[in-house]
């Protein structure tokens, strides 16, 4: 009798799921049925403002009202962003004119949805700015601020998008002062989210790094690290900048790894020794500075570095004997030259070693696949 009710409530179970999956079908298809019939009202609209566009006149005022008025609520701004779309395939430079001409339109609907409750709502009109890089078409004074709030929002969505706007905007003060109101803020930004946005970032990075630098030392921790990860990725006239940070002992750790890994990109011959003396520490405390440094290390060629990198072979951390053996697989060095390290004691470092002089022979032989002979 068990095994019977427990097989019925399965049964029901399974009734229900497949009910559930009809209904969601049902309301998603009629949500695109609606979708569509309202992107359609939009491009009828749309294409009779491209005509005077065309004709070398304004979009008339009413259109600019009905659009203050319809935008209000995200349904009919997805319609709108559909038509629009579309628009910008088949005429990119007509749709941009129209753009400009309607840029008092989304200063209006900036303050519409900052204000709204549905933090979902805000981020989808930042991603709609951050889509069609309207911050380009707008006299940025009138949206900085409303951007800036934006980010204080409790939507990581919200912040994201909000930063992809500003990122497409041109304007590298604006982006500072974003990246100094998200330094700010207690909520969660992630540090590496923080780099890939400003690698993103549409104007002169050479200037962007410069006003970044002039705020730096205001910044939080993980804020500094991910500015010196994203200069490291766009700069390297900042060595002796960045050698300093490295040798102040009241730096926080993971900004000297920072730091390090950007010595490591751009040598910078004064940190010769300094690296030499990560690499070579043995206290299993500090293995990441040492980590780091064999990694490094690899563009910091000569007998000196060698020596220290056989050395750190036999350091009791993994990632340090991983590292110091691709470093000194980097120089090119032959069997003979490795000698030492292949008929020592340490089993590992041999292996480790042998894996990659076998492993450059196999990438440096020709391929023993027969190209294909076209006729």
């Amino acid at each position: 009798m068990g095994i019977e009710v427990l097989i019925y409530c399965y049964g029901i179970i399974c009734v229900s799921m497949i009910v559930f999956n009809c209904i969601c079908i049902a309301v998603f298809h009629s949500s695109d049925r609606r979708l569509t019939k309202k992107s359609r009202r939009f491009e009828k609209n749309l294409e009779e403002q491209l005509s005077l566009i065309r004709d070398g006149k304004t979009i008339t005022l009413s259109h600019q009202a009905y659009l203050n008025k319809a935008l209000t609520r995200a349904g009919r701004l997805m319609a709108f962003d559909d038509c629009l779309d579309k628009t910008l395939q088949s005429e990119k430079e007509l749709a941009e004119q129209y753009l400009v001409q309607a840029s008092p339109v989304f200063i209006h609907l900036s303050l519409v949805y900052l204000n709204k409750k549905d933090t979902v709502q805000t981020a989808y009109y930042a991603y709609f700015l951050a889509k069609y890089k309207l911050c380009r078409q707008i006299p940025f004074g009138s949206i900085l601020e409303v951007l800036l709030e934006f980010l204080k929002k409790d939507s990581f969505y919200c912040r994201q998008n909000a930063m992809k706007a500003l990122y497409s905007s041109l304007n590298d003060e604006a982006v500072v002062e974003a990246v100094t109101v998200l330094d700010g803020m207690d909520s969660f930004y992630h540090a590496k989210i923080l780099t890939d946005g400003l690698l993103t970032f549409e104007g002169d990075h050479k200037k962007l790094i410069s006003l970044l630098w002039e705020r730096f030392d205001q910044l939080g921790v993980d804020t500094q690290v991910a500015v010196l990860n994203y200069i490291r990725l766009k700069s390297g006239a900042y060595r002796d900048k960045v050698f300093h940070i490295l040798l102040d002992n009241g730096r926080d750790s993971e900004l000297h790894y920072a730091a390090i890994r950007y010595l490591g990109r751009y040598p910078y011959e004064p940190a010769r020794s300094t690296l030499q003396a990560f690499a070579s520490d043995t206290n299993p405390l500090r293995w990441n500075y040492a980590s780091c440094s064999a990694s490094s290390l690899a563009f910091y060629p000569g007998s000196d570095t060698v020596t220290i990198l056989k050395k750190a072979l036999g350091h009791a951390n993994w990632y340090v004997r991983y590292n110091a053996a691709q470093s000194l697989d980097r120089f090119g060095l032959s069997y003979s030259e490795l000698v030492d390290i292949m008929n020592g004691n340490d089993r590992y470092a041999r292996e480790m070693i042998a894996y990659r002089i076998e492993a450059r022979k196999l990438k440096n032989k020709p391929s023993a696949i027969p190209k294909e002979v076209t006729p």
